[in-house]
């Protein structure tokens, strides 16, 4: 928990989300995200199952601290 604590407040004042970004968005729902998509003609949505599960704390570094060094 204090790692995930830690990661959360390291990457919320390194990284700002673009406008479309709604998961895992502190000011941001599914709400808001479904919005986006009403009276449109065509809607897909996916489901990637157990996709978090893969991702690991050297996925996230590299990703994303690595480039500011």
């Amino acid at each position: 928990e204090f790692r995930r604590v830690l990661f959360r407040s390291v990457l919320y004042t390194i990284y700002t989300p673009k406008p479309s970004v709604h998961g895992f968005c502190k000011s941001k729902s599914i709400v808001t995200n479904a919005v986006q998509h009403t009276n449109k003609n065509i809607l897909i949505n996916i489901d990637i199952k157990d996709f978090f599960k893969t991702i690991n704390f050297c996925s996230i570094f590299f990703v994303y601290l690595l480039p500011w060094q």
